[in-house]
């Protein structure tokens, strides 16, 4: 007499379930933490690509970094005012005029030794640019002049102008004409536009403003310890878009880049990111204006900007040196 084959019963079922469920849960982290190192990995070869094209262009160019717009009819065009706007959007807040020429952005410049415009991107990045008006033919100043009303404040994509990261054609993918098809190409920090055009150029690597400097000039400003334990700037398009959004004027606030963890400022709360707005109840606007500020104070209050909230900080500068105070501290 043969006997019937028994199946499995519920309890055994849901046995093996939370088995296999509890040997993913532990293998699930291991195989993510081994695909963010991998995206971290591709990240920092392509930062280093970008710095290898950047020093093939300083040889080529005398070590100076790529240019801004010197043509005087162009700077004329923008102090104008143009687009539709009457409140400095050209000539504040975007201006920049010396800015706007869509051929003399970084990508677009070191285009040609770069080779793969995918080096401008990180596998894991959160926040993506690129670009976002893209302007057709050469002539782009003529262009804007024969489209007044057609972009800037009466657009109907939102203030979209070439200061939003202009790229000249072949980089928008699909969009080939933003003044036309009224579409940009990418989004400028997420405010304009929710997707990407197909086949556009994105970046989520980006590079500070350092335009036309010599090597030595960056150097020294790096070397610069005027302001204690921190780095800041007043004078990009990231300043310049977040003036914009959090509504400050053209001259007010400059962003902290770095912050030393044992700097007076990081012991009075502040953080990468933040923004300074005033040393007491002066204004800060620019890097130079805060460190005017700070000279020769032993206390001061500090009102910021942390995470879209302003706060008052307290620091204490008795002990933080100076540029002249370290050079005589290393001599001595």
């Amino acid at each position: 007499m043969t006997r019937g084959r028994r199946g499995f019963t519920l309890i055994e079922l849901l046995v093996v379930i939370a088995i296999i469920g509890i040997l993913a849960a532990m293998v699930f982290p291991v195989f993510a933490r081994a695909r963010e190192s991998a995206r971290k990995a591709v990240c920092l070869s392509n930062v280093k690509n970008i710095a290898l094209a950047i020093q093939m262009y300083l040889a080529d160019n005398n070590d100076v970094l790529p240019p801004l717009e010197h043509r005087q009819e162009v700077l004329d065009y923008f102090d104008a005012e143009p687009g539709g706007s009457s409140n400095g959007m050209w000539n504040g807040y975007c201006a920049r005029a010396q800015e706007g020429n869509p051929y003399l952005r970084w990508p677009v410049v070191l285009d040609e030794y770069v080779k793969n415009r995918e080096v401008w991107s990180c596998p894991s990045a959160k926040m993506i640019g690129g670009a976002s008006f893209i302007l057709p033919g050469p002539d782009w100043v003529g262009y804007l002049q024969a489209n007044e009303g057609q972009w800037g404040h009466a657009s109907p994509i939102g203030h979209a102008g070439p200061c939003l990261w202009s790229f000249p054609p072949g980089w928008g993918g699909e969009v080939t004409d933003s003044i036309v098809q009224q579409r940009l190409a990418a989004p400028f920090g997420g405010a304009y536009q929710d997707t990407v055009a197909s086949k556009s150029f994105v970046q989520s690597i980006a590079t500070n403003d350092c335009y036309e400097l010599k090597l030595v000039e960056v150097e020294e400003y790096k070397s610069d310890s005027t302001l204690p334990g921190i780095a800041v700037t007043g004078d990009d398009s990231v300043m310049r878009s977040l003036r914009y959004h959090l509504e400050l004027g053209d001259k007010e606030g400059v962003l902290v880049e770095t912050v030393d963890k044992d700097s007076p400022f990081a012991k009075a709360g502040l953080e990468k990111h933040d923004i300074i707005t005033k040393v007491g109840d002066k204004a800060v606007g620019s890097r130079d204006e805060l460190a005017k500020a700070l000279q020769g104070k032993e206390k001061v209050t500090v009102e910021v900007i942390h995470k879209g909230e302003r706060k008052t900080l307290e620091v204490s500068l008795k002990d933080a040196g100076t540029s002249e105070g370290n050079k005589e501290e290393k001599d001595k």
